[in-house]
């Protein structure tokens, strides 16, 4: 959550569209984006000894380059261990359709013919979706760097929850928190933000108030 005065808060990405990103931006800004790629075999994932640290294995892990096993199934990969793999040379691994189950797009999967979405940025990957991002032949699927390990879900979470989905929607929300009774009108809601957080005079400190705002 996001803090607008001492007593009131909204989910922080509703403060994020209000300054006008969307749901991609935010993902992008917190998340980095990995990229899956279809081969015969399977996926093929790039390799970082420091994402893949703590990884515990369902299947085995498998070297998407030279079809050897680097780590049996039920094994956790220790930062000692993924760190000798990359040393050794491990570029990508070899990844199966279930094992991208619980992942996270990370951006809009949309067919470039008729406009459809297939999947949003942040929609969890599940059997189903899975299934039918296959019949619709993606051979490529950005997702998002999260591995519950090393890197949590939170603000993804957050933005799945956000009943805001556009900056309008989100600047009514914060007025209607501020003040309300109000009916909101687009004007006043972005008058009210604007005085909010863009006001100079608001924060105009002294040299005192500046020494305890840092």
């Amino acid at each position: 959550y996001a803090r607008i005065d001492r007593r009131r808060k909204i989910p922080v990405t509703s403060l994020m569209f209000a300054l006008g990103l969307d749901g991609e931006a935010i993902l992008s800004t917190f998340y980095k984006k990995i990229l899956y790629k279809r081969t015969k075999e399977g996926w093929r994932v790039p390799f970082d000894a420091n994402r893949f640290r703590g990884y515990s294995t369902v299947n085995d892990l498998i070297d998407a380059d030279t079809g050897k096993v680097v780590l049996e199934a039920g094994k956790k990969l220790t930062v000692r261990a993924a760190r000798q793999l990359q040393e050794k040379g491990l570029k990508a691994l070899r990844m199966a359709d279930e094992e991208l189950v619980g992942n996270y797009v990370a951006e809009d999967l949309v067919n470039p013919k008729t406009g459809e979405i297939h999947a949003e940025a942040g929609e969890e990957i599940t059997d189903k979706l899975m299934k039918a991002l296959n019949e619709q032949g993606y051979k490529e699927l950005p997702l998002l760097d999260i591995d519950h390990v090393n890197v949590g879900p939170y603000i993804r979470n957050t933005l799945s929850a956000d009943k805001n989905m556009t900056r309008e929607d989100a600047l009514f929300d914060i007025y209607r928190v501020m003040r309300p009774g109000e009916p909101p009108t687009l004007e006043s809601a972005q008058a009210m933000f604007q005085s909010l957080f863009f006001d100079a005079e608001r924060y105009d400190l002294s040299a005192v108030g500046r020494v305890k705002m840092n």
